[in-house]
């Protein structure tokens, strides 16, 4: 990415509760790696609030079939919003997220951050690749 980095580096949002005490797992890794960028080579969203949020919770897709893990990227779209677009306006952005099965979450995100924030371009990187389970397959 050396040649070609991102304007900025985001991540798959999290719902934090309504009073702010579900873990952000994905944050916390996201302002780790933040924190260890000790000559910020890399633009990683610190500012609050993060340059796409989540509003309010939606299913959880966590050990759901894949059907369920694309109603809820849909879902999701519809719970996404870009608070400050001038943030992410022109942008290359890369969506950080720590584990994706179908990538509805990802696309859903990405949707977002091109439609309501004016990115030109999004990218995702994950942490894991979740194993394709047999009555997940499509037949």
């Amino acid at each position: 990415m050396a040649d070609d980095p991102p304007g900025l580096i985001v991540v798959n949002p999290g719902y934090p509760g309504p009073a702010g005490d579900d873990f952000a797992h994905a944050e916390a890794v996201l302002a780790a790696a933040a924190g260890a960028d000790a000559r910020k080579r890399w633009p990683f969203d610190a500012l609050s609030p993060p340059a796409i949020v989540k509003t309010r919770p939606t299913l959880k897709s966590a050990d759901a079939q894949a059907w369920s893990k694309r109603a809820t990227g849909h879902e999701l779209r519809s719970a996404l919003l870009v608070p400050d677009p001038a943030r992410t306006a022109g942008q290359f952005i890369l969506v950080f997220d720590d584990i994706a099965t179908t990538g509805g979450q990802l696309d859903a995100v990405a949707a977002c951050l091109l439609d309501q924030g004016g990115a030109v371009r999004v990218e995702g990187v994950v942490l894991a690749r979740a194993l394709w389970r047999e009555s997940a397959m499509p037949r």
